[in-house]
């Protein structure tokens, strides 16, 4: 899997919330990190590629086109 720069990803972490919109803001080796905002914060979090794998597998996440 190979993620660009800039690449919106939505993340469901709970079907009755609203889901995240991320976006990727880093490439580090084999992790990506991404940022998204929450109540006026801007909040990074680093995941690694096996991650993100399983979260686009179980349906978590979802590319934005």
């Amino acid at each position: 899997m190979k993620l660009l720069i800039g690449q919106l990803i939505k993340i469901t972490l709970d079907e009755r919330e609203q889901p995240l919109l991320a976006t990727v803001i880093r490439k580090l080796h084999d992790d990506y990190e991404l940022a998204w905002t929450l109540d006026n914060k801007v909040i990074k979090h680093v995941m690694t590629r096996e991650e993100l794998i399983k979260a686009f597998t179980s349906g978590h996440c979802k590319l934005v086109i």
